[in-house]
This record gives C-alpha cells, structure tokens and sequence, in this order.
C-alpha cells in the first residue's frame, strides 16, 4: 500500500469517525440540555432511577462520541455503542414497533449496524 492510499484511508477513517461521532454527541447533548425532560421520558417508560438513567445515557453517548471522535479505542468504544443502540432499540422505543420482523429492520439500519461494519473496515484496513 502506498503513502497515499494510507493516507486517504486514514481520511477516510476520520471522516466516519466524524459523521459516527455527531450521532452520538448531538444526542448526548440534547439529553443533557433537557435534561429535566429526558428524566420525565426515562420515568414515562417505568425504568428505575429514572435520574440515573439520564445520567447514563448522557455519559454513554457524549464520551462515546467524543472517544470516538478522536479515535481512542474505536473497536472497543465501537462495540459499546453497538450494544448501546441495540439496548435503548429493546428498552425506549419497543412500544413504536408493531412486530418483531420490523424491529430486526430498525436494528439493522441504526448506528448499530453502521458501527459495526465502519469498525470491520477499519480493522481490516490495520491488518
């Protein structure tokens, strides 16, 4: 591989990083911003400490962007918020879903699945 290729590959890598990261981040954020409004929607669906569940969910996200964003650890990071999109999927919007065979389209098409296959790249891209 030559110096370019390594370098519109490492380009590449940080501009997916980037649009990965504004998902994250934006939603974090938000949370945050409303954050009396993201604690009344964790209690709307009967989660327990519905305070600490915001808090969660705003940590998560906005250090997962940010980590992501810089590219620390991005497999591992990557894998969390997988996991992260797929939880909150099951958890806050199960009710938005009419049968399973549409929430299996949802998951599919969600950060979940791009993370996945963005860190499949990107480790095939190392190796």
């Amino acid at each position: 591989m030559g110096h370019n290729d390594m370098n519109a590959n490492s380009a590449a890598a940080a501009a997916g990083r980037l649009l990965m990261s504004i998902i994250f981040l934006l939603s974090g954020f938000q949370k945050l911003g409303g954050f009396s409004g993201t604690v009344a929607y964790m209690a709307s669906l009967n989660l327990p400490l519905p305070e600490l569940a915001a808090i969660v969910a705003i940590v998560v996200e906005c250090v997962g962007g940010l980590l992501l964003l810089v590219g620390y650890q991005t497999r591992a990071v990557g894998l969390v918020l997988a996991v992260w999109c797929v939880a909150t999927a099951l958890v806050a919007h199960i009710n938005q879903y009419i049968s399973i065979q549409t929430l299996r389209q949802h998951i599919g098409a969600t950060a979940s699945g791009r993370t996945c296959g963005f860190l499949q790249g990107c480790a095939a891209r190392k190796a």
